[in-house]
């Protein structure tokens, strides 16, 4: 949190949308309250959750989606949460040390992880058939697990 109590951007986001996970309908003051920010605040946050597709917009509020994250086509999921995305894969990154096998799924997050291995004696083993262009960009040893491919997601099964 910063000094002032207010939470950083993606913790008030992901606030808005566990209070959502309970009511179908959250009216701007009940957000405000739970997130101690402005009014402004709270419709900048909910126009952004609105634009990544997690919310839609009401007057005085917002509603949550009943759209699962499975039915979102792959170029939805690769801009969804973009900065998060690469704060947790510069991050997991520094994990992996040198020799090491690590297993990457087939998700997007796991692509900005693949970014920050680079220059790393690592090889990675994955089903994600979205991954092998970065894999190779970034000349790290893989092994792609073999299967039926899953076109609209891009997953070996």
């Amino acid at each position: 949190m910063k000094e002032s109590g207010e939470m950083i951007p993606y913790a008030r986001r992901k606030s808005i949308l566990e209070l959502m996970h309970s009511k179908e309908i959250v009216y701007l003051d009940e957000i405000k309250e739970k997130t101690n920010v402005s009014l402004a605040t709270v419709r900048r946050d909910l126009k952004t959750l609105a634009r990544e597709g997690q919310v839609e917009l009401l007057s005085g509020g917002a509603a949550k989606l009943i759209i699962s994250i499975a039915e979102k086509s792959l170029e939805e999921k690769i801009n969804l949460n973009k900065e998060e995305k690469e704060i947790i894969g510069s991050y997991a990154a520094t994990l992996v040390g040198d020799g090491q096998f690590i297993f990457l799924g087939p998700g997007t997050t796991e692509n900005h992880i693949i970014k920050h291995l680079k220059g790393k004696n690592v090889t990675v083993v994955t089903n994600g058939a979205f991954h092998i262009n970065e894999l190779l960009r970034n000349k790290i040893n893989s092994i792609i697990l073999g299967g039926y491919v899953e076109t609209d997601i891009a997953v070996l099964v």
